[in-house]
């Protein structure tokens, strides 16, 4: 994909910084939920990362939804 966007000068990872940008500004979307929509994860504590319940297809629809342009 970077080799399309090159001429715009433009990469795909760029995306992302938008798109956890837009989150941000929702200021009240959990970092847990906006870090599972991204595929990034900051760390945080333990607690955090144990367990097997994780966010629905439903629940980040939901934020995708809410920032979309």
């Amino acid at each position: 994909m970077n080799k399309y966007l090159a001429d715009l000068d433009f990469r795909s990872h760029m995306f992302r910084h938008a798109l956890i940008d837009r989150m941000k500004a929702c200021n009240d979307i959990p970092t847990r939920l906006a870090e599972s929509t991204t595929g990034h994860s900051c760390g945080g504590p333990e607690f955090n990362n144990y367990g097997t319940v994780g966010y629905t297809l439903e629940q980040k629809l939901e934020v995708l939804n809410r920032i979309s342009i």
